[in-house]
């Protein structure tokens, strides 16, 4: 049976991913996991169902009478080389 885990804790912006926009800043953030065999399609498949289930991403933020609010996250991609889970993450700007 092969184990493998998400590391929660080593959540951090990925360096010179940070973008601003008219009405958004985004943003890169990256989370290491662990898998102690060989990283197939399906095993991508997984990975993809536990970040979902694991409350890594966050939901969008109340705009109601804000400036600034927190935009969802979304799984943006897995890095299979650097075992890597690759998150956008958005604030959102009102004028």
């Amino acid at each position: 049976m092969l184990n493998g885990k998400i590391i929660r804790s080593s959540r951090q912006k990925v360096a010179g991913s940070f973008k601003m926009s008219g009405y958004s800043d985004s943003w890169l953030e990256s989370v290491d996991f662990v898998f102690d065999g060989e990283i197939t399609d399906e095993v991508v498949e997984r990975i993809e169902a536990a970040v979902y289930k694991s409350g890594l991403l966050g939901k969008c933020q109340s705009y109601w009478g804000a400036l600034r609010y927190r935009g969802a996250d979304m799984l943006h991609s897995i890095d299979v080389a650097k075992k890597q889970v690759l998150i956008h993450c958005c604030m959102q700007i009102c004028d």
